[in-house]
């Protein structure tokens, strides 16, 4: 089993896909962490999100910036972008958003050792701290 880490996606599907099959990527072996930033920039944030739900078994996931901004938009809070105005639109939204706002701010995996987060954690913070 191979672990592996990307971080803002950005909505760009296609390169992610690229990525997955250049690193022979296999959702029923492999783990993907995904550092935040799923969505936004690229012209893909609905089948990104659409992809990764479908490996949601295989994909750890920590929100970034963009992330809560698309749940912002969802629930009226924020203004929303033509980038994420697909996501929106989906017949798909409300369970993608209901499943984007279980995903956590840190991950931590103590067997492996190692802890994701999008933005890195405030150098106040020790681990646990950091973890409430």
């Amino acid at each position: 089993m191979a672990v592996w880490a990307i971080g803002d996606i950005q909505g760009c599907y296609k390169s992610l896909r690229t990525l997955l099959e250049k690193i022979d990527f296999n959702p029923t072996q492999d783990k993907l962490w995904i550092a935040g930033d799923l969505v936004n920039r690229g012209e893909g944030s609905l089948e990104t999100l659409e992809y990764l739900y479908s490996i949601k078994e295989s994909v750890e996931i920590v929100l970034g910036n963009h992330d809560i901004s698309l749940i912002a938009a969802y629930y009226g809070i924020k203004k929303s972008n033509p980038t994420i105005d697909p996501i929106l639109e989906s017949s798909e939204a409300k369970k993608l958003i209901d499943w984007l706002r279980g995903q956590q701010f840190l991950h931590v995996d103590y067997e492996l050792g190692f802890c994701m987060a999008h933005a890195g954690i405030s150098p106040e913070f020790d681990l646990g701290m950091a973890m409430m």
